[in-house]
């Protein structure tokens, strides 16, 4: 099993909630699953695969970054297990916002939304957060490493 965190801050709106925590999950899953940073005895093909993935992090937006983090982390057998995710804003944002993307999290990373924790924390501006336009996100997840992906799929998603 390996944890991985994730950070990233934007300015606030609604879209840019939704990519901010794409984009801090992407971030973590990346750092847990070693693909960035190469863990020893990672082929040069897998590397090169890594970078590639680093390259094409703006094309799709957030989401689709984090769907191709989940397509390479998955190609390697891992699986995430849970994710923990909290949101810094100096603006309230919607339950229903954050109970919408919560739910897309879960199906783009493929574990029961049950498995995924959102919570927001509203703070005072901070110097890296300007002041009435800004939000940020810190994601913690677990992976674990599998040899059959579509079993635990299905367990998964049955609750079990």
């Amino acid at each position: 099993m390996r944890v991985g965190l994730g950070f990233d801050r934007r300015d606030a709106s609604t879209d840019a909630l939704a990519g901010v925590i794409h984009r801090a999950v992407a971030e973590a899953l990346r750092g847990a699953s070693g693909l960035d940073t190469p863990l020893p005895g990672t082929s040069e093909a897998d590397a090169r695969d890594a970078l590639e993935t680093s390259a094409r992090r703006g094309a799709g937006g957030a989401e689709g970054e984090l769907r191709e983090t989940v397509r390479l982390i998955e190609r390697h057998n891992h699986q995430v297990v849970n994710l923990d995710i909290t949101v810094l804003a100096d603006v309230p944002y919607p339950e229903a916002a954050l109970h919408e993307i919560r739910e897309r999290v879960a199906e783009l990373v493929h574990i029961a939304p049950a498995n995924v924790v959102t919570k927001k924390s509203e703070i005072n501006p901070t110097p890296w957060l300007e002041a009435g336009n800004g939000v940020a996100a810190i994601a913690i997840t677990l992976l674990d490493q599998i040899s059959d992906l579509d079993a635990l799929h299905a367990s998964i998603r049955s609750g079990g």
